[in-house]
């Protein structure tokens, strides 16, 4: 009651001295008006802090620095939600999009970089466009999350999916050994041979090869004895050519032989192995 006579007190002495503010007194005397009036303000400081690029997401250190703004946080969460949505529904082609949209909103965004790659390891082919969307993606994550040896095993991954030695050895070979997991160095020393950095290839092989279980390696030892081994390499090269006739992996093992057998001046078998793969290239694509 107190309160009651003191709150009619004050408006009876403030009335008379807003008498010619209008928009005060209807700030202190009109409770809608203070609602919307709080209902404005609110909006005005959301859209200050929602739309302009205050919020930092790159990592401490990390230079050119990231920010992006309240608007691109819920664009990239939508974009993320999609693509997860299209890869449940088997479209990798259109998540491998929506993963590089989330991670143009959000550059710092390791885990939709993480996404992209992934739904990359899902393709079976790949054109110009993609091929260099996903070198820069790579060429990034490892920028921003260098250290994460999970996201260089992923990036081992998707070289070794499409065959590119030039490019594991070159982003492999800047990683230290320790970040090296069992694929990454197994990818790693796959490109040394397919670089044709043959003593590079047979220092790390011996350094680390009893450890990698990669069954390729098995091929890519036997093509080494077949032709830079020392001695007779004549019992390597015909267990290699059997493999390419009729092993679990011919085609690598074909093309393994092709090198083999170019390095040991076997024009015959060179040729013949030749005829092969492309008969078997030709009936793959034919079917």
């Amino acid at each position: 009651m107190q309160i009651s006579l003191l709150v009619q007190m004050l408006r009876e002495r403030i009335e008379p001295k807003l008498i010619y503010s209008p928009f005060l007194r209807l700030i202190v005397f009109n409770p809608w008006f203070q609602l919307g009036f709080l209902a404005v303000l609110l909006t005005l400081v959301s859209a200050a802090l929602y739309l302009p690029k205050i919020w930092r997401v790159s990592p401490d250190g990390f230079e050119p620095i990231v920010r992006i703004s309240g608007l691109d946080m819920t664009q990239n969460w939508a974009l993320k939600r999609s693509a997860r949505k299209l890869e449940s529904a088997g479209d990798f082609v259109k998540a491998g999009d929506a993963w590089v949209g989330a991670v143009a909103q959000n550059p710092a965004d390791v885990s939709a970089m993480r996404g992209f790659l992934g739904s990359c390891l899902k393709l079976k082919s790949r054109n110009a466009e993609s091929t260099g969307r996903i070198l820069g993606q790579m060429q990034w994550l490892l920028r921003i999350d260098s250290t994460n040896a999970t996201d260089v095993d992923l990036i081992a991954q998707v070289c070794d999916h499409f065959e590119w030695s030039d490019v594991a050895g070159y982003f492999l070979s800047h990683v230290p050994e320790d970040r090296l997991s069992e694929t990454a160095d197994a990818v790693l020393v796959k490109s040394l041979f397919q670089q044709y950095r043959i003593p590079e290839f047979a220092q790390r092989l011996e350094k680390s090869g009893a450890r990698l279980k990669d069954p390729e390696l098995n091929l890519y030892r036997l093509a080494y004895r077949a032709g830079w081994g020392e001695g007779n390499s004549s019992e390597a090269l015909t267990e290699l050519e059997q493999a390419a006739l009729a092993g679990e992996n011919p085609d690598r093992a074909g093309r393994l032989l092709l090198r083999a057998a170019a390095q040991k001046n076997k024009g015959d078998l060179y040729a013949r192995e030749l005829a092969r793969l492309t008969t078997r290239n030709a009936a793959s694509a034919g079917g």
